[in-house]
């Protein structure tokens, strides 16, 4: 069976852009769906287009030179889809971090920092983490600016964004490596330099692994 991304009709051409106020593209639309409920759901599919996905709590990895078996079963440490892909978990227990605002958010707004008690990785792309708009959606796009600080706050680097389309509740994640974070880092997301006139209640889920 094909990505179930590449049965959506519409604007899912990877050149069209005239709707620019729509994530649109079968490029973006593989960014953000990650998620699969059972290890059966990914031996159907064709996953070439991947490289992190999430099935059920434990998050996997796509792995060109591995050679090992799929034992077939939902505990699988091997999964190989019906592209012949493999996926490797990626050992370690899910950890959610959440953050949430009410009402419109201010002009490049930081929210409550979260502080690491243990060490986390982030798997690139956000498998499994959810962001969304939920009271009111955005007139125009915004983009949420993750920062991490490993001096307690002295000083922040950008890590990853979420990214809110137009019109849109549900957000989309832009990680390109594995992130860490050690015990006693700081992980905050700042909204846009220039707030939405619209948009209200973000709530954000990271899923990271421990």
């Amino acid at each position: 069976m094909t990505d179930p991304v590449d049965q959506i009709v519409g604007l899912t051409s990877d050149v069209d852009d005239d709707d620019v106020e729509k994530p649109g593209t079968r490029a973006e639309f593989k960014a953000v769906l990650r998620a699969f409920s059972t290890c059966a759901d990914v031996r159907s599919r064709d996953l070439s287009g991947r490289t992190r996905i999430m099935v059920g709590s434990r998050f996997f990895r796509k792995d060109t030179s591995d050679t090992s078996a799929d034992d077939l079963s939902e505990t699988t440490p091997t999964i190989i889809d019906d592209g012949g892909n493999h996926w490797l978990v990626i050992e370690g227990e899910r950890y959610d971090i959440p953050f949430s605002s009410t009402g419109l958010l201010g002009d490049g707004e930081a929210l409550p920092a979260f502080p690491v008690v243990t060490p986390l990785t982030i798997p690139a792309g956000c498998p499994g983490s959810v962001g969304f708009a939920v009271d009111e959606v955005p007139t125009a796009q915004v983009i949420v600016t993750f920062k991490k600080s490993l001096d307690y706050g002295a000083t922040w680097t950008s890590a990853f964004t979420l990214t809110i389309a137009a019109g849109e509740r549900v957000g989309a994640f832009a990680l390109a490596s594995d992130l860490s974070l050690p015990a006693e880092a700081l992980l905050r997301p700042y909204g846009p330099a220039t707030h939405d006139a619209t948009m209200e209640g973000l709530s954000i889920t990271i899923a990271a692994l421990r």
